[in-house]
């Protein structure tokens, strides 16, 4: 069949988040967006800058790389007591080539 997909190169969901995880950690030099400790790859989870309850959009410059538990400690909120500006300032990186 002309139409069949080849499966061995399609990337699943998990595989596209670990490479964002991947880079939102490189984008932030290592370091988790709310308390600034060092960060990798398989301690990060994903959060939003501007929550998406707020309408922040789940595009790379809303992203940051946080710890699980600091993702859950600001929970459904922005970062206000949080250093904010650090974490916008995130907008300002580079996105580096895979």
């Amino acid at each position: 069949m002309a139409h069949q997909l080849n499966y061995k190169h399609r990337r699943t969901i998990a595989d596209r988040k670990r490479e964002l995880r991947t880079r939102l950690v490189r984008r932030q030099a290592g370091l988790c967006a709310v308390c600034f400790r060092p960060i990798t790859q398989e301690t990060s989870t994903i959060g939003h800058v501007i929550p998406r309850w707020m309408g922040g959009p789940s595009e790379p410059w809303n992203l940051q790389a946080e710890h699980d538990k600091c993702n859950n400690l600001r929970g459904p909120k922005s970062l206000p007591g949080m250093n904010i500006t650090a974490s916008l300032a995130a907008r300002e990186f580079i996105w580096l080539p895979e």
